[in-house]
C-alpha cells in the first residue's frame, strides 16, 4: 500500500514539473477598434446611424490599401473601413448583417455591396481589391503564433476574402484562409455570417504582417471582422519535457511490476 501511495505521489510531482516547464501563451497584439472616434455618414446613399457611425482612420499600426479600387463611391466603404455595427446594418438595410452577433460595438468592414450604392456599377467586374495589415515584430518570441478574430462573411458571385501571414515584413506572403462563394452554384453564397476563427502558424521571421484581404469583389456582399489576437502558444522548456519523459518511463516500470 505505502508502495502504491509513493508511486502516486511520484507521478504527480512529475506531472507538476511538467507544467511549471511550460511557458506560458503571451498575448502580442489585441484590436477591438473601441478606441476609435466616429462621425455621421456623409454620403447620400448612406443614412440611419446616430452620428457616431463611421471612420476612415484605421487603429495606429494598421496599414490599409485599396488597390485598384475606384474612388468615385462613397468614401464610408471605400476600402476597408470602421463603423459602428449597428449603423452599418442600418445603412445597408440589414441584409443578414445582424447575424454577426459576435461582433460589437466599432468593427472593421469591407462591403462592396454598399460601395457600389452610389454609382451603381462602378466596382465591375470584381475592381474591389482591398487589404487591411497588421505588421508586427516577433524578435524573441516562440516559434508557433495563434491568431484569432471574430468573422462575418457574406460573398456573391468570384468575391474572395483571404488571410495571410509574411514573416518578412511583406514581401511574400502565405495563405491561412481562402473563403469564397459556393464552388459548385458560383452565384450562391457559401455565407460564415458568424463564426469565431483561429489559425495556429509557424514563425519563419521576426517582421510579421498579418493581412486581411477582400478581392475579386464587384457589386457582391462583404467580410466583417472584430476582436483580433495575435498570441503565442505555449511550448514546453526543456524542464517540462524532462519531467513528462520522466513521467512516461515511471508509467512504463508501474505497469511492468503489475
Amino acid at each position: 500500500m505505502q508502495s502504491l501511495v509513493a508511486r502516486a505521489a511520484f507521478l504527480a510531482l512529475l506531472t507538476a514539473v511538467a507544467l511549471a516547464g511550460s511557458a506560458g501563451a503571451t498575448t502580442l497584439y489585441q484590436e477591438d477598434f473601441e478606441g476609435l472616434a466616429l462621425g455621421p455618414y456623409v454620403s447620400s446613399s448612406e443614412g440611419g446611424g446616430d452620428g457616431t457611425d463611421w471612420t476612415a482612420t484605421p487603429p495606429a499600426g494598421i496599414v490599409l490599401d485599396t488597390t485598384t479600387t475606384p474612388a468615385q463611391g462613397p468614401p464610408e466603404f471605400f476600402g476597408w473601413t470602421f463603423h459602428d455595427k449597428n449603423s452599418w446594418i442600418s445603412t445597408a438595410g440589414d441584409q443578414s448583417r445582424s447575424a454577426f452577433t459576435n461582433g460589437s460595438g466599432t468593427i472593421a468592414v469591407a462591403d462592396p455591396d454598399e460601395y457600389d450604392d452610389l454609382v451603381f456599377g462602378i466596382i465591375q467586374p470584381d475592381l474591389f481589391n482591398v487589404f487591411l495589415s497588421i505588421p508586427l515584430d516577433v524578435t524573441g518570441v516562440s516559434n508557433t503564433l495563434e491568431i484569432g478574430f471574430d468573422s462575418s462573411f457574406f460573398p456573391f458571385g468570384d468575391m474572395t476574402g483571404l488571410l495571410d501571414v509574411s514573416f518578412d515584413g511583406g514581401g511574400s506572403f502565405s495563405n491561412l484562409l481562402t473563403l469564397v462563394a459556393s464552388p459548385t452554384f458560383p452565384e450562391l453564397s457559401q455565407a460564415r455570417v458568424n463564426e469565431r476563427l483561429t489559425f495556429q502558424t509557424t514563425r519563419t521571421g521576426n517582421d510579421l504582417v498579418v493581412r486581411f484581404g477582400m478581392v475579386n469583389a464587384g457589386n457582391d456582399f462583404w467580410w466583417a471582422i472584430d476582436n483580433i489576437s495575435i498570441d503565442t502558444v505555449p511550448e514546453p522548456t526543456l524542464l517540462g519535457l524532462l519531467g513528462l519523459g520522466l513521467g512516461t518511463l515511471a508509467r512504463r516500470r508501474r505497469r511492468r511490476e503489475l
